[in-house]
């Protein structure tokens, strides 16, 4: 934290009375009043709105680390409380968009692999994406493990058995599993990109929260304040304080 230099400029204010004495100076109800301006540095004052302006300062790498952890609470820290909720809003959205997509992902592939069963007769047990991928481009198993052994694929065969077998039973069931295994990778791409709007969230509204915490610690440093108190002896002391 900076340190912080205050000065405050005291107006000593005593008000007008009536005086009954016999002074050849001075006239009966005569009205007197008296200024007196000083610039002052109390230790006492300055100390005392040292802590209250640091009350109102922020911590710009506080702002920063609550925003990453969770958007929006580095700006409420800051005092931008619409700020807050723009971006808490925005993480809330792209983690629920995030869900929905994967799930209906997942249900369009239920729908190819029991279309695969049924136009194929593949058995899905411990089938990976892969599997699907390759299937779609080849009659049966023997054509395609044919096809990567004149490409020298060896490791990209699958064992000729009933547990990777599989036969289309026509040209427009595999254009038809295609279109059904595509519109799935689709709508799970689209949620792998909510992960980095995600990332994105977290990393402007830290950049953003640090901001208003600067802008905050700002403008409470250069506020003028004004204080009146009354004195013993009567009258008023008015102080007005500003930092630079």
């Amino acid at each position: 934290m900076r340190p912080c230099y205050r000065w405050m400029i005291l107006l000593l204010c005593v008000p007008f009375g009536v005086h009954s004495q016999h002074d050849s100076r001075l006239l009966l109800g005569q009205e007197r009043l008296s200024f007196q301006a000083s610039l002052v540095a109390p230790a006492d004052s300055v100390r005392a709105e040292a802590m209250e302006s640091a009350e109102h300062q922020k911590s710009r790498g506080k702002a920063f680390l609550l925003s990453l952890l969770l958007p929006g609470a580095g700006e409420y820290y800051s005092g931008d409380r619409k700020m807050a909720t723009l971006f808490f809003g925005t993480e809330v959205v792209l983690w629920s968009a995030y869900v929905l997509l994967n799930w209906y992902g997942d249900l369009k592939a239920d729908d190819y692999t029991l279309y695969a069963i049924a136009h194929a007769g593949v058995n899905p047990y411990k089938k990976d994406h892969e599997f699907y991928v390759d299937i779609e481009a080849y009659d049966n198993l023997i054509a395609y493990n044919d096809a990567m052994l004149q490409e020298r694929r060896f490791d990209d065969m699958y064992p000729e058995n009933e547990l990777y077998d599989w036969s289309w039973d026509s040209e427009t069931s595999i254009r038809q599993f295609e279109r059904m295994r595509l519109k799935s990778d689709r709508f799970k791409n689209t949620g792998a990109l909510m992960i980095g709007g995600v990332v994105l969230n977290h990393l402007v509204s830290g950049v953003n929260a640090m901001r208003i915490a600067k802008k905050s610690s700002v403008s409470a440093q250069n506020r003028i304040r004004l204080h009146f108190a009354g004195l013993p002896e009567g009258g008023m002391r008015v102080t007005l304080w500003k930092s630079f």
